[in-house]
Order: structure tokens, then C-alpha cells, then sequence
């Protein structure tokens, strides 16, 4: 258990593509994987026009091939690269750009979105049977650790002499309450010069006996990345480490399967940003019974039409205040819609509540003593989205529209925190250290 993660390396390999096609032959490229990015270049003879239609497929007619049925044109999204050192898969491939110089040669630059390592060359690993992932504040929100550390030894002037680290994880797996869907505490060592690391982990694991596409495994893990998002109201970035297929043991030279391969995974990574500090969560794994989380799992299903628009406002970084109020307004409009029905009333009636109606169906829940007026909060959210909606209204003043956002976005963690089991006392308690408690001021008034 002593393997790193390939995306955060830069890797630069010298070998053959390889396209399961005939009409494709296999060709030297150059792997590089760098900055978040994957790549592949190739060359090829201008006299050859065979990887030069891959390219040029969308502005040029061919004479020798009208039909476009002799040749291909269309770069393959899967393609296996292999060297020296291994084979690996590249899934998502997609044409870049070209450079053509008559008489000299040419060359293709091909991007990937994920390169799988050691897969074996015509395995198809679009489609796997498990999928290891990692997130950010995962073990933390666990309380676990696979780091045992000893007393220190000191001598007679009470200086350390000797000190003891154990690398031990505390359970082979952990139970989530949902089938084929565990924790795995998971540890490992990196040595660079005289430098030793110590990396104390908890991954994802999702498996099936049937294989299945990358995102269908995936639901579970982001489903858990946006519960620990609602729980801080900070981004938390999930990777993925590690795929398998049954189909594609490690072998022994005699041809016996031994164990089974779980391949890395390198993968393009998006502008994102995620924190390393210590993170106060409004729900905490041990609010959970016996860590069975399939009530959280089961909300968000029976509310995806309000949940998914607000936990999408992690994708909205850069996007304007108005804009973070309406996204989080349209998650209000279909929660507070689904909880009217709940309440009694009919559908039609629900579908034509006012939006402020459908906050205080939201905010009903949430009862007394809370640390800011509801009341107040509804009147400036609904004030705040109807000025941005409806280019006849008055401009609310951005900085009454940003604190709105904030209390809602408050509001909305709040009662998620109680429908999954919170106690209100304890929630109170946490929202006191949460950061979005505080008031957002105009810098002036700092």
C-alpha cells in the first residue's frame, strides 16, 4: 500500500499507439502528462494521408475516397499507448490540433480525459467492474486514521531521541448502508531525497459483478462529495485513484490469474480549488446511526430538484452575485414546492404559490430561536430574486442580496442537517463556528 497518485506527476514516455483498428496503424507518440493535462503526439509523412484525415476530416474532400467509407476520419475516443514501461488506456480522446509543412512533415496533438495505466492493450476500460476515488476531507470526516504514533522518548535534557509511527489502517473496509459502496482506509509512504512521507488516506469504493461505465459508479461517490460540501460549504474535490476489471487480472507467467489489477488513473483536471484547513461540518459522520448514510443518499434522491441546483453553485466560483441568488432561488422554488405538497396542498396550488410562500415552507421546519429573523431573511431573499428576475423592479443593493444568499444558503444546509438526524441543539452549536454566520460588510466599514 505504498503507491502514489499519477496525476499529481509529470510523465513524458516514448512508444506506440495502438487503435484496434485496421485501418489505423499502430505509430509512434509521445505521452505527456502535465499541469492537469493529457496528451499525445504523433507524426506522420505528408505523403500519408491516413492520421492527416483524423484531422483535417471537417475541411477537406478527398478524391480518392468521396464517400468517406475506404478511410477514417473520425479519431477512435479510446486508444491504447505502450512502452517500456507499460500500457495504458487513454479514454475521452479527442483531436486538439495539427502542424503541416509542405515538404517536411507533420504532427497531431490529441487530448485524453483519462489515461489508465496497465491496463492490458484491446481491454476495454470505458467500462469497469470498480472505481476507487479519493475526496478531499474524506478521512477527517470519518475520524479515522491509519497513523499510530507512540509517546516520544526523551533523554536527560528532554530532548526527543526516538519516536515511533505505526502504518496500520483501523478496518479493511467500512460500511456506507448502501450495497457495494464501502470506505476504505488506505495508507502510504513517498520518499524523495531526504524526505519520507507519510500519507494517512481514505478512498472510495464502488464495485459491481456487471461492468458499467465510469459515471454510473461515479453517482455514489459524488452523492458523497456533495454531502461533506453541504456539511462546510467548501469545495472538496473527488478523484478518481484506481479502476478494475474482472475480466483483467494480474497474471503469472504461466497464464494463472493471481490477484486482481487495480489500474491508476490519471485524469484532466478542471480549474478547481479546494482548502487544506481544518473545516467545522454542520452534519458529522457519528450524527449518522452506526455509520449507515442511505438516508442522506435517500434525501437527496427525493429532493434532487431542489438539492442538485444549489450544490451547483460550486461550479458558479467566478459567477456574479445576481447570479448566485437566482441558482440558489431556483433550488428554493422546487423545494419549497415539493414541501408545500407534502404539507397538504394540491399540486396546482403548490405550482402557484409565490416564491415567498415557498420559503416559508422551507424555513417552517427550521423552528425558533434561530440565529437571524426568518422572517426578515424571506422578505429580503424574495425581494432580492424578483429584482434580478423581472427587469421592472428596483435594484436591491448587492450587498443585502449577497447576506441573503448567505442566510439562504445557511437555511438550506440547516435543514438538511435536521432531516438527516441533527439535533437542534447541536446544530445551533455548529452553526456558531460556521463561516457563513457572519455578515458579509463593504470593505469601508472593516
Amino acid at each position: 500500500m505504498n503507491e502514489g497518485k499519477v496525476s499529481g506527476e509529470n510523465i513524458s514516455r516514448m512508444g506506440m499507439l495502438h487503435f484496434k483498428n485496421d485501418k489505423l496503424p499502430d505509430t509512434k507518440a509521445l505521452l505527456r502528462i502535465h499541469d492537469g493535462h493529457i496528451d499525445i503526439t504523433i507524426v506522420w509523412n505528408p505523403s500519408d494521408s491516413t492520421f492527416e484525415r483524423c484531422f483535417f476530416s471537417e475541411h477537406v474532400f478527398y478524391a480518392d475516397d468521396p464517400d468517406r467509407k475506404k478511410y477514417i476520419y473520425d479519431l477512435p475516443r479510446q486508444i491504447w499507448f505502450r512502452d517500456s514501461q507499460g500500457s495504458v488506456d487513454l479514454l475521452g480522446c479527442k483531436v486538439r490540433s495539427c502542424k503541416e509543412k509542405y515538404g517536411a512533415g507533420a504532427n497531431g496533438i490529441i487530448d485524453a480525459e483519462y489515461a489508465v495505466f496497465d491496463a492490458s492493450v484491446g481491454e476495454d476500460y470505458s467500462r469497469v467492474n470498480a472505481v476507487r476515488t479519493s475526496l478531499d476531507g474524506l478521512r477527517e470526516w470519518l475520524g479515522i486514521s491509519s497513523v499510530l504514533l507512540s509517546a516520544p522518548i526523551v533523554d536527560s535534557n528532554n530532548r526527543v531521541k526516538e519516536r515511533e509511527y505505526t502504518l496500520k489502517c483501523p478496518a479493511d473496509s467500512i460500511g456506507t448502508g448502501i450495497p457495494a459502496f464501502d470506505f476504505v482506509p488506505h495508507w502510504a509512504v513517498s520518499v524523495s531525497g531526504d524526505t519520507t512521507e507519510l500519507h494517512d488516506l481514505a478512498y472510495m469504493e464502488s464495485d459491481s459483478h456487471e461492468v458499467k461505465r465510469w459515471q454510473t459508479h461515479l453517482e455514489n461517490h459524488r452523492a458523497m462529495r456533495d454531502l461533506l460540501r453541504i456539511s462546510s460549504w467548501t469545495e472538496h474535490l473527488l478523484s478518481i485513484e484506481a479502476v478494475s476489471r474482472e475480466d483483467d487480472p494480474l497474471w503469472v507467467e504461466s497464464g494463472i490469474p493471481y490477484q486482481e489489477r487495480w489500474c491508476k488513473v490519471a485524469e484532466l483536471y478542471p480549474n478547481a480549488h479546494s482548502y487544506a484547513r481544518r473545516l467545522n461540518y454542520l452534519i458529522e459522520y457519528f450524527d449518522f446511526c452506526n455509520g449507515d448514510l442511505s438516508s442522506w443518499f435517500s434525501l437527496r434522491d427525493a429532493y434532487a430538484r431542489g438539492i442538485d441546483p444549489i450544490v451547483s453553485l460550486f461550479s458558479m466560483r467566478g459567477a456574479s452575485i445576481e447570479a448566485w441568488v437566482v441558482q440558489l432561488s431556483i433550488g428554493f422554488e422546487a423545494l419549497g414546492y415539493q414541501l408545500l405538497q407534502e404539507k397538504g396542498i394540491s399540486k396546482n396550488k403548490a405550482g402557484a404559490s409565490p416564491f415567498i410562500s415557498r420559503l416559508r415552507a422551507i424555513a417552517s421546519e427550521l423552528g425558533d430561536d434561530w440565529p437571524f429573523n426568518l422572517e426578515q431573511w424571506e422578505l429580503e431573499m424574495t425581494e432580492s430574486y424578483n429584482s434580478i428576475k423581472h427587469a421592472n423592479r428596483a435594484p436591491v443593493d448587492r450587498l443585502q442580496s449577497l447576506n441573503a444568499w448567505r442566510k439562504g444558503i445557511l437555511v438550506f444546509r440547516s435543514w438538511v442537517a435536521l432531516r438527516l438526524g441533527v439535533s437542534k441543539d447541536q446544530l445551533l452549536f455548529r452553526l456558531q463556528l460556521d463561516s457563513l454566520i457572519h455578515p458579509y460588510v463593504r470593505i469601508e466599514q472593516i
